[in-house]
């Protein structure tokens, strides 16, 4: 592609050498950079990319994108933008040409894979092509890609919505974190459909305070224009803050709250749960309150892009609940795998666990080196809603476990056991659970790793507990 073209989403744009340069690749790593690349620099918290100008061009890169002005010189083109970080997303998008995608954005603390899943469920069993970018994973052309991080970085993302493209897809639901918001990781994608699904504590290690992590959920919806349209969870206090001052239609879903799509008439049984819309009843087969906020979300989407009520209903009575999430492995006693990593989560998983056993034996803890005010918070809430909680290691990275379980036990008023080891931690829970009991194994769902120190070594809380269960 010349230069001049992917030129085109920078009108205006200060260039410095020819315009009719070939580029074959794009990077921000220096490290990546072959003949014929165009090296973005961006000031980054640990590094800063214009420090590695001169590697790119010994490397072969025949453009530069900078923000500092000072590191021009006439072996290269270069490219002034005030925001690197910008110009990343929207050049990747121009290289890789995945404009013509209707992509579905989902951000919100809690809920975000498994509407993401059900939005994929039912949007398939209509016959629209559609690819799932997930913390869990992304689907691809009906293949599971591995997934590092929830929302990818501009390149990465870009080349997956690449690929989805070429394989046919016309929508891509996928999760948007805060951490992508923040860092422009998906500045300039027109979201036709924004989902917020609500907000908890979460991430405040980096954001600070929750009103910026509020603010940076936001920017998803300030993004959109007057054609696109904004799902937002009228139950949570902060949907007017979301919605402030938006473009976008603004279309509510909820539970208590007056809302466009409103759940009423609610079962929940041992099959799953039933409410109705309207005049329909719609059936899911899965427990918790939170799972209806979840449905009315993904079926919300489906609606407004006219998919048939019956197909709705169709492709959520056979939805199965991805990986990590509220996963059943076992019965008598109830073993159950969940992601619930926040407050607002756990109290919502553990409420549902006492619907299905009135024994509940929770193990769980917190990450290292991550927000720390949650902690006591979470251990208040495992000890008021079990009969018995067991603090253990939750990806203490290199902060010390001790310091970490200490504080989640200021806020443990009742007896509970300290186990630092977690694979011990599980199988103290699982010999303690009679034939009638539930053992929750809570924060990590679908994570296969422990990050103990600076190294990363294989755990997966499912593996765990049904190798326990075996012996």
């Amino acid at each position: 592609m010349k230069l001049s073209s992917l030129l085109e989403v920078f009108p205006g744009a200060k260039v410095f050498g020819s315009k009719e340069k070939e580029i074959k690749y794009i990077t921000d790593n220096s490290f990546d950079v072959k003949k014929d690349s165009l090296f973005v620099a961006i000031k980054g918290e640990r590094f800063d990319g214009h420090n590695f100008i001169d590697e790119a061009k010994k490397k072969g890169a025949v453009c530069i994108c900078l923000e500092d002005k000072k590191y021009i010189t006439d072996d290269a083109a270069f490219i002034l933008v005030d925001d690197s970080r910008k110009a990343l997303s929207l050049i990747a998008q121009k290289f890789f040409d995945t404009f013509s995608l209707d992509m579905i954005g989902i951000t919100g603390t809690n809920g975000k894979t498994t509407t993401a899943f059900l939005i994929e469920k039912i949007f398939s069993k209509a016959g629209i092509p559609i690819s799932r970018l997930s913390t869990v994973g992304h689907m691809i052309q009906r293949e599971e890609i591995p997934a590092k991080q929830t929302t990818p970085s501009p390149i990465e993302l870009q080349s997956l919505l690449s690929k989805a493209k070429d394989g046919g897809a016309k929508f891509v639901v996928m999760e948007v974190s805060s951490h992508s918001l923040s860092q422009d990781r998906v500045y300039g994608i027109r979201f036709k459909d924004a989902i917020f699904t609500n907000l908890d504590e979460d991430h405040l290690d980096y954001h600070k305070t929750k009103k910026n992590y509020m603010l940076c959920k936001k920017k998803l919806f300030l993004s959109q224009d007057r054609d696109c349209r904004a799902f937002v969870n009228v139950d949570d206090p902060f949907w007017k803050e979301i919605t402030k001052g938006i473009k976008s239609r603004v279309i509510t879903y909820g539970i208590d709250n007056k809302a466009e799509i409103k759940a009423e008439n609610i079962y929940e049984g041992k099959d799953g749960i039933s409410f109705s819309i309207g005049k329909e009843r719609i059936k899911i087969p899965f427990y918790g309150r939170y799972n209806i906020y979840n449905a009315l979300a993904g079926i919300g989407v489906a609606m407004y892009n006219g998919i048939s009520i019956d197909i709705i209903k169709d492709a959520c009575s056979s939805f199965s609940l991805p990986p990590g999430r509220f996963e059943i492995i076992n019965r008598n006693p109830f073993v159950i795998i969940d992601y619930a990593h926040t407050p607002d989560a756990l109290y919502n998983t553990l409420s549902t666990c006492l619907k299905l056993s009135s024994n509940t034996i929770v193990v769980f803890g917190c990450g290292g080196e991550r927000d720390k005010e949650k902690r006591p918070k979470m251990g208040k809430i495992a000890c008021d809603l079990s009969s018995l909680a067991i603090v253990t290691s939750d990806n203490p990275r290199g902060e010390d476990l001790d310091i970490i379980i200490n504080e989640i036990e200021k806020g443990m008023e009742k007896k509970h056991i300290r186990i630092k080891d977690r694979y011990e931690a599980i199988k103290k829970a699982i010999s303690l659970a009679g034939k009638n009991d539930l053992v929750l194994i809570a924060g990590k769902g679908h994570e296969d790793y422990q990050i103990i120190g600076d190294k990363k070594t294989h755990f997966n809380d499912k593996e765990v507990a049904l190798e326990i269960l075996k012996k």
